[in-house]
């Protein structure tokens, strides 16, 4: 698989998160943590033997992780 096609693979569980809350006439929060979670498992599936792509999910699942933590404190 080439990294375009790796990048693609990785970056469509976010365009359909996108798709899904934007779609809502009125998004729900309760939407939200099943989105984010459904997005960092997909950053965590799949080993790639590009170093760059796994650097990428690495970052993605980290800064999500984050988010996650700060939105179980607020």
């Amino acid at each position: 698989m080439d990294i375009v096609e790796e990048l693609c693979k990785i970056l469509k569980p976010f365009q359909e998160c996108t798709k899904s809350i934007s779609t809502e006439s009125s998004s729900s929060i309760s939407l939200v943590r099943p989105l984010l979670t459904h997005m960092m498992s997909e950053c965590r599936s799949g080993i790639s033997s590009n170093p760059s792509i796994h650097e990428l999910k690495v970052t993605i699942r980290n800064d999500l992780e984050k988010r996650s933590v700060k939105m179980l404190i607020c």
